[in-house]
């Protein structure tokens, strides 16, 4: 014979309900969804903050999962049985009290139960990003299965003491809030009323949040006998009350004798109060019955709107002391937004409640079959409901509106940094609209489901939270979304928030209400009769004016049930509803084009041509007039969207935009320098000459050449990019100092020092960490570090001292960018380096032909989404093709030119770094390519990539490895020619 016999049933039962199965499978995936979402918000944090972090939210909600769930299942599962009256038919044989307990407990509780223990892995997964130890993860699974266990028995308790459904709910509920909050607040008055303010933590014992509190290894090794009698305690505590539950049940179901003189007083006195006195009931319900008889029978407790306006007024005295208690202090906006919520918020339960009740009472108990044998047509009985309800809190809700326009006008708008005043406005539309929603629905539901409890929980999930979880969803995914194709943050305005807030709002209102009318309308009966499922009562009934006739149908068969459930009207309207809002979402959502319109610039008068001086950052630009731009990064430490001047001279006759700082020359030879190197600043002039020819600059150091044919450097010289040895350096030890920093003299030259003794230097160009520079006889020399391509992967190679790049010397320019471009005199491009460079060396195992037929300031490249080089023809059409900077390996299907756009009007092109810039014969200047006036951000394939590397690298942190730190930022790219700068004037 088994121990248990109603328990080892309902394990059998259970075992066989797919639900069973599915409901542990849906918490897991939920728990792991849950979990990602926490991730992917935390992404970028160190790994063991994220770990911590992902743990604790989630221990956080299955504790709060516990508390509810466990009271929940098990607090109509005992009373249920003592109003159908089968409670004392278990009794008539041998079973005992803590048979029936035990095994309502199992049966109520098996489903949830066993969905908390399939997040239990979930909840280890941050183990491996090293945010929790070992011990943290299994007190945690110990402190919730016993939250778990002690919720259960105080519904138990409340079940086993109350017959009505709302007693056994309000008294399960007490008993959680005397242990949950009691012990808290005990403590609380302890310390705030003696004089030296003690502490008793043992006051806490009782309370399961504090054994989570105590969970972690800090506050575990500060108390560690606490966090066991916690747990010891609230276990000993659930003995208990399934003890005293065993004890009572037996006895609860049975009959008793009359109750005492002074009980029955009580009750009587109750009963006169909600009902009125026996002389005033008879003409009450007489002129209820006259108008609906539906109505006498869900309003004859006369005083229910007597309680609504208590609630109001225990409201209005706590409002009223804590004005007095706190003064002029208690008049701030922040008051009046939580009685708004308070007072909105329990008008929605409240008649959620209340919708659905009596129907939900006479559908159990067999009295809705009764009224529908009668005249009392279905239209009938849900106007009733309506007159009840409208008895009960119109008047209530008028007042309440009427408070809220007075919180508005008062404290509302005159503070607009607490809460805008239109979204005050919506949120008592959406009041309105809520309570009549709420009507429809808490109706209809009452029909459907099981239970009082079950109609009002779906209601309230159905037009309350699924709204809110829409809002949030949004605002998550638009934030994932703007976060991988983008970067930053999603911060809509409160205009964008209220609109969708309002909008899912009165969407749910609509759709759900529209459903309920349907249901409630043209489908009563069938809801009604529903819980007895005998399809030819159904088809026997009378159908009444305003039902539509329906043909009695065998019950479908399986194999079409998921066809009638996918093309369900409501689900279709539901799901169109939904694809409509992505829709609208992505739309919104979608990239779009936020460039800034070309900036006008008016010209008084004219000296010289446009020009453009590009690098990797940023550009300058000299205007005609002679004035000097900056865009990008260029010339100052922010990053300037629009072209913006520098100064206010009018007299540059050429720039460079490097990587740290500034050069630029004056008509009159003067050199000036600024940028992050020099500690920060304006333009300083680069020594006293008055006879500087050209310029050019990297990152690390800077050249130039003057008009005697000689060149000079200055700046960094740990890879050789002077070009001068450094036993020739002047200074020896020394230091100098570079921004505030000290540096070695032999790798830093603070002032210009001449390369060599040659006087026939024809032009100058820097790159990364070494320079590229023409002679006058047509030869081309580099030195410094340059990157040579001779295998697929591009490896530094130091040239000391200048060196001969090739044999051939008729070289007429170099075209700037990335990686230097020689120039031919017969108009031929070389990209270098892709062999070791030499003065014997053809230039052909030096460097390779990437066009030919092309002039100085009619080439240029640029990167747009991939590397593309960009020529000018004679008829002033802009052509295109696929490059590789540098020989870098790209896979490219159709090498040939294209032509871009259709515009033939271009005059000059410029190019450096990965940005490209073209003039019109309109004097509007294009650009294209990398765009340096918008920040850098990951693209949606590069950020997907970025969180698998970092993943991976959290996973190798957990095993000793060094994790992942992210990768680097992609700058935005611009395909196709944006006006940038447009000239005005002559």
């Amino acid at each position: 014979m088994s121990v248990l016999p109603i328990v080892e049933r309902e394990l059998r039962v259970a075992s066989r309900r797919p639900g069973t199965y599915w409901v542990r499978l849906a918490l897991a995936l939920v728990g792991l969804t849950i979990a990602a979402l926490i991730f992917f918000i935390t992404l970028g944090m160190p790994a063991s903050l994220m770990g911590r972090t992902i743990f604790e939210w989630l221990a956080g909600l299955l504790l709060l999962y516990g508390l509810a769930y466990g009271r929940r299942s098990t607090a109509d599962c005992l009373s249920q049985e003592r109003r159908e009256g089968t409670l004392g038919l278990l009794f008539l044989t041998d079973l005992k009290g803590h048979d029936v307990v035990l095994g309502k407990l199992v049966a109520s509780s098996l489903n949830g139960f066993y969905g908390l223990l399939a997040v239990f892995p979930i909840l280890a997964l941050p183990m491996l990003l090293g945010g929790i130890t070992n011990a943290e993860l299994w007190r945690m699974v110990l402190v919730l299965v016993n939250t778990f266990l002690f919720s259960l028995a105080v519904g138990m308790l409340g079940s086993a003491l109350a017959r009505d459904f709302k007693q056994a709910m309000a008294a399960n509920f007490l008993l959680l809030l005397l242990f949950v909050g009691g012990p808290p607040a005990c403590m609380g008055l302890v310390e705030n009323f003696t004089p030296a303010r003690l502490v008793i933590p043992q006051l806490l014992l009782p309370c399961p949040p504090y054994a989570f509190y105590l969970c972690s290894d800090v506050h575990y090794q500060a108390a560690p006998t606490q966090f066991w009698g916690s747990v010891g305690l609230t276990l000993g505590l659930s003995g208990l009350l399934i003890w005293l539950a065993s004890l009572i049940v037996p006895r609860s179901w049975q009959d008793h004798a009359a109750a005492p003189a002074p009980k029955r007083r009580w009750r009587q006195f109750w009963r006169a109060w909600n009902y009125g006195s026996p002389a005033g009931q008879g003409p009450f319900r007489a002129r209820l019955l006259d108008v609906n008889a539906f109505y006498w029978l869900a309003a004859r407790a006369r005083r229910k709107p007597v309680h609504v306006w208590t609630f109001m007024g225990c409201l209005a005295g706590w409002w009223c002391i804590g004005w007095l208690a706190s003064g002029r202090l208690w008049l701030d906006p922040v008051v009046a937004v939580l009685t708004a919520l308070l007072l909105n918020g329990a008008l929605k339960v409240w008649v959620t409640i209340e919708a659905g009740q009596q129907l939900a009472e006479d559908k159990a108990t067999g009295g809705l079959e009764l009224l529908l044998s009668t005249s009392l047509t279905p239209q009938g009985i849900v106007h009733g409901q309506w007159l009840a309800l409208r008895r009960q809190f119109l008047k209530p809700l008028l007042v309440t509106l009427a408070l809220e326009i007075f919180l508005l006008e008062v404290w509302i708008l005159p503070s607009r940094d607490v809460l805008p005043g239109p979204a005050w406005v919506a949120g008592m539309a959406m009041l309105v609209a809520d309570l009549v929603a709420l009507a429809w629905v808490g109706m209809s539901r009452a029909l459907l489901a099981r239970s009082h409890n079950n109609a009002t929980i779906g209601t309230l999930l159905r037009l309350l939270v699924l709204p809110w979880l829409g809002f949030g969803a949004v605002l998550a995914g638009g934030q994932t979304w703007v976060w991988l194709t983008r970067g930053g943050d999603w911060n809509p305005s409160w205009q964008f928030r209220l609109a969708l807030w309002a909008g899912l709002g009165l969407a749910a209102d609509l759709v759900f209400s529209l459903l309920a009318w349907r249901q409630l309308h043209y489908r009563f009966r069938q809801s009604a009769l529903r819980r007895f499922d005998f399809p030819h009562v159904r088809a026997v009934l009378p159908a009444r004016p305003a039902e539509q006739p329906r043909q009695a149908s065998p019950r479908p068969a399986p194999a079409g049930s998921l066809r009638r459930w996918v093309f369900h009207p409501a689900r279709l309207l539901s799901g169109g509803l939904a694809l409509l809002v992505i829709a609208s979402l992505f739309l919104w959502l979608r990239p779009s084009s936020h460039d800034p319109p070309p900036l006008l610039v008016s010209l008084t008068h004219t000296n010289g041509p446009m020009r453009v001086f590009a690098g990797i950052g940023g550009a300058l630009f000299i205007l005609p007039d002679g004035s000097l731009w900056r865009w990008g990064l260029a010339g100052g430490p922010e990053r300037a969207a629009v072209p913006c001047q520098l100064g206010t001279n009018r007299d540059w006759v050429e720039a460079v935009a490097a990587p740290s700082h500034t050069l630029a020359r004056q008509a009159d030879g003067t050199l000036w320098e600024c940028g992050v190197r020099f500690g920060g600043g304006g333009l300083r002039q680069v020594g006293t000459n008055h006879d500087w020819a050209a310029i050019a600059g990297s990152r690390s150091h800077s050249v130039a050449l003057r008009r005697d044919g000689t060149l000079w450097a200055w700046g960094e010289n740990f890879m050789g990019q002077l070009g001068i040895p450094a036993a020739a350096l002047p200074g020896g030890s020394a230091t100098v100092a570079v921004a505030g920093w000290p540096r070695p003299a032999a790798t830093f030259v603070p002032e210009p020092i001449q390369l060599g003794t040659n006087e026939d230097w024809a032009a100058v160009f820097a790159t990364w960490s070494g320079t590229l520079a023409l002679r006058t006889d047509g030869s081309a020399w580099a030195w410094g570090s340059v990157y040579l391509f001779a295998t697929r992967t591009a490896s530094p190679l130091r040239l000391p001292a200048p060196t001969q790049i090739c044999l051939e010397t008729n070289w007429a320019g170099v075209a700037p960018g990335v990686f230097p471009m020689l120039l031919s005199r017969s108009g031929d491009l070389w990209d270098l380096f892709y062999g070791a460079p030499g003065p014997g060396v053809p230039i052909n195992a030096v460097g390779r032909l990437d066009a030919s037929n092309v002039s100085p300031g009619r080439v240029a490249y640029a990167y747009t989404g991939q590397p593309r080089l960009f020529v000018l023809r004679n008829d002033g059409s802009l052509w295109e093709k696929a490059f590789a900077y540098g020989g870098l390996p790209i896979t490219v299907s159709d090498p040939s030119w294209h032509r871009v756009g259709k515009r033939t009007d271009w005059v000059a092109l410029w190019s450096g770094g990965a940005t490209a810039f073209g003039l019109t014969a309109d004097d509007t200047l294009w650009t294209w390519g990398v765009d340096e006036g918008k920040e850098p951000s990951p693209d949606l394939a590069t950020r997907l990539k970025d969180i698998q590397r970092q993943f991976q690298g959290m996973l190798g942190s957990a095993r000793g490895a060094t994790p992942f730190r992210g990768g680097a930022a992609v700058p935005a790219v611009q395909k196709q020619p944006r006006p940038l700068l447009r000239l005005d004037g002559p």
